[in-house]
């Protein structure tokens, strides 16, 4: 009988499309087989289902809640929104109902929010049998949404050795602040009433955490984390450029057109740093502004995961961290990255803060992605020393240059797990060269943010929950390699891969969920 595997994925939208298409069997994949990734560079299948995360022995998995930008649906230039409408369903597999809804004045991205996660909460009496590699027979699946460490501890103690059920738990997280309940579009030169006041958009972090309000119920399942951008300003953080060629340019005609109707259009946001506002947004989220200290109830503690944040946005948070821990340095918050790479860089201060992130870059680059929406090697060791989480990102484009992966419509699984193994390698080399005395314990912080089911281009090997198993019989290949000797002993290897694959995930929910 196969060995049971244990896998944690920190970055992935499980049921992202079936709520958006009205999915009623929530165990049922949509759009195998995957034919159209390749071709289309956008996944129009599911690849982080919940078949998918229980046939890849992923028994923690944290759930992105992500409402659609509006202004990425709302294209400001010469092609109608009845044709973007139907291209854009084409790419995403969103209805074209629900494209044109959320391009229009009657969508709420706080209402979106709400919606995605009575749909997760109104599954966990939902199960299927499915056939498990890992169990050689169909097997009993559902899930919880976990509340905290507590309850991630019980699933795992139920799946040890239970050939018969396999639970898996849910851990929910929010990609962009946007979410609150700014980022919406004006029409016809009215402000858009779906804009919350800043008074409005703090009571709803407060309800996120825990604490109630006649503006705002306090959710039953806080988020563990909160990333405060993607891909638009949303007057609350500056963005880093999220996108290559054609899709980057798809993204200038989200914005209106300047003044003087010039091309390239400004992307407001992009390279800015944080708002008053987002400042805000962080301190209450963490518990540290001076309200949430003056009660006796403080709530949850929700982390920021720094993704799509532009380096100066990161720096107004770093600096808001060291002034915090200044006073309260037996309060170390951690960094944390959910879905990352590299980009070989050393300094965050990039281009003084205004990283020009050209396409020819990386197109050029035979190494690793060298935008600023990768991690610098001063946050890689801010996150190690903070006790952090990197999660490893299983998209295409950002993971290395375009020119490292020339000919790749021939590589195998060993070629893409080559490129895991250099993030890896340039992550713990990065710690060992400032000579920490804890500098081996940068292993404890590599673990896997797919970002899966975010409708992007996955690698092409690894490209779904189910092929976990294999990627780690990889990672063990290449953690074996000579280039690991300065780092690990070769008795090492088979735990170092457990760390990665899951109990990394775990250790950090013991200590901050």
């Amino acid at each position: 009988m196969p060995h049971a595997e244990v896998f944690a994925d920190i970055h992935c939208h499980t049921l992202l499309k079936y709520i958006q298409n009205d999915v009623v069997d929530l165990w049922e994949p949509i759009g195998r087989p995957r034919i159209l990734e390749n071709l289309v560079g956008a996944v129009r299948s599911t690849a982080a289902d919940l078949k998918n995360l229980a046939q890849g022995d992923v028994q923690i998995a944290c759930v992105a809640l992500t409402p659609p930008e509006q202004k990425i649906l709302a294209f400001q230039g010469p092609i109608s929104k009845k044709v973007l409408a139907e291209f854009s369903s084409f790419l995403s597999t969103l209805p074209t109902d629900k494209i044109k809804h959320y391009q229009s004045e009657k969508y709420d991205h706080f209402d979106q929010l709400n919606k995605e996660v009575r749909l997760y909460l109104g599954g966990q009496n939902i199960s299927k049998r499915i056939k498990l590699d890992s169990t050689g027979k169909k097997t009993r699946c559902r899930y919880i949404v976990a509340r905290n460490y507590a309850d991630i501890q019980q699933v795992l103690d139920a799946n040890n050795g239970n050939k018969s059920d396999r639970v898996i738990a849910l851990v929910l997280t929010i990609e962009s602040s946007h979410a609150l309940g700014t980022g919406h579009l004006d029409f016809n030169g009215t402000p858009n009433g779906f804009n919350a006041s800043e008074d409005l958009i703090l009571k709803r972090v407060d309800a996120l955490k825990g604490i109630s309000s006649p503006e705002a119920a306090a959710w039953s399942h806080p988020p563990v984390w909160m990333t405060m951008t993607h891909a638009f300003y949303n007057s609350i953080c500056g963005h880093a450029q999220p996108l290559t060629g054609l899709f980057r340019k798809i993204l200038d005609f989200a914005e209106p057109f300047p003044p003087e109707k010039t091309l390239p259009r400004y992307q407001p946001g992009i390279n800015a740093g944080l708002s008053d506002l987002g400042k805000k947004v962080i301190q209450r989220l963490l518990g540290i502004d001076e309200v949430s200290l003056a009660r006796a109830d403080r709530g949850k503690r929700i982390h920021i995961d720094i993704k799509h944040m532009s380096t100066r946005s990161r720096q107004d948070y770093y600096d808001l961290l060291d002034a915090y821990q200044a006073t309260n340095p037996t309060d170390v918050i951690p960094v944390i990255m959910s879905h990352a790479a590299v980009n070989g860089k050393p300094s965050l201060n990039d281009q003084a803060f205004n990283p020009a992130d050209l396409d020819k870059e990386w197109e050029e680059s035979n190494s690793f992605n060298p935008w600023s929406i990768n991690l610098y090697d001063d946050e890689i060791i801010r996150i190690h020393q903070s006790k952090g989480l990197i999660g490893l990102i299983f998209y295409e484009p950002i993971l290395s240059g375009k020119k490292k992966r020339k000919g790749k419509i021939l590589w195998n699984e060993e070629d893409w797990a080559e490129l895991f193994a250099d993030q890896i390698e340039h992550i713990v080399k990065t710690v060992y060269n400032t000579g920490a005395a804890n500098k081996h314990e940068i292993w404890d912080r590599i673990c896997i943010g797919s970002d899966f089911d975010g409708t992007i281009n996955p690698t092409d090997k690894f490209a779904a929950s189910d092929q976990l198993p294999t990627f780690k019989k990889f990672l063990k290949r290449f953690l074996n390699q000579d280039r690991f000797n300065l780092y690990r002993t070769s008795a090492e290897v088979n735990e170092l891969a457990e760390k990665i694959c899951y109990k990394n995930v775990v250790e950090f929910f013991k200590i901050n969920f």
